[in-house]
């Protein structure tokens, strides 16, 4: 998904959003594909504060586990 935003071949865990050259518009559409695929409500801060994959998903994995305890 992001490696398709970005138009890029791969994204792998360590590499950062920035360096691949994501900005602010495609974090919002990164952020509204992940929420149409998952249903998690994720908002474009979470992945331009965690630019890494890596902690873009703990961050994705974090919340979740919050949402479905708070439920």
């Amino acid at each position: 998904m992001i490696a398709s935003v970005l138009d890029i071949d791969k994204v792998g865990r360590e590499d950062s959003f920035y360096d691949l050259g994501g900005g602010s518009m495609q974090a919002i559409r990164i952020c509204a594909r992940a929420e149409q695929e998952t249903g998690l409500t994720v908002d474009p801060l979470t992945l331009l504060e965690n630019d890494r994959l890596v902690d873009f998903v703990a961050e994705l994995r974090g919340a979740n586990s919050t949402a479905a305890t708070e439920s």
